[in-house]
C-alpha cells in the first residue's frame, strides 16, 4: 500500500485533555504527531464523529500548570481511536502568541455545530 501522508508522523506518548462545550473534558494519550496533526486514543467510551471540534492540551510532568490549548478537528474514528487535525495552520507559533497575549483565545465550535449537537 502506498502511503500518502504529506507528513512524517512520529511516535509519541502524551496524557492529553480534549475540552468541548457539551463533553466537558476528555482524557487521551497521543501515539503520533506530525505537523498537521496527531492520533490519539481516550481513555473512555465516548461517541467521536469527524468534524467535531476540541482544544487540546498537553498534561504530566514537565508541563506548565496551564499549558496554552490548540484548536484541534476530528478526521478519522475507529472506537476509541481518532485523529486530529489542527486548525491553526502554525499549531505551535498559535499556542505561543496565546501564552504572550497576542491573540485571545476564542471558542472554537461553530454556530451550526454547537447547534446540531443541542439538538441531539
Amino acid at each position: 500500500m502506498i502511503d500518502r501522508r504529506k507528513h512524517r508522523r512520529v511516535e509519541v506518548d502524551y496524557c492529553v485533555n480534549l475540552r468541548h462545550p457539551l463533553l466537558g473534558v476528555l482524557t487521551a494519550t497521543v501515539r503520533n504527531l506530525s505537523v498537521s496533526g496527531l492520533a490519539l486514543t481516550l481513555h473512555d467510551d465516548v461517541t467521536c464523529f469527524v468534524m467535531m471540534e476540541f482544544e487540546i492540551e498537553v498534561q504530566g510532568d514537565g508541563w506548565e500548570l496551564e499549558t496554552p490549548t490548540l484548536p484541534v478537528q476530528v478526521t478519522r474514528v475507529s472506537g476509541r481511536d481518532i485523529a486530529l487535525r489542527f486548525l491553526v495552520e502554525n499549531s505551535v507559533s498559535f499556542a505561543e502568541d496565546i501564552e504572550q497575549g497576542a491573540v485571545e483565545e476564542e471558542p472554537i465550535v461553530s454556530q451550526g455545530l454547537r447547534q446540531q449537537l443541542c439538538a441531539s
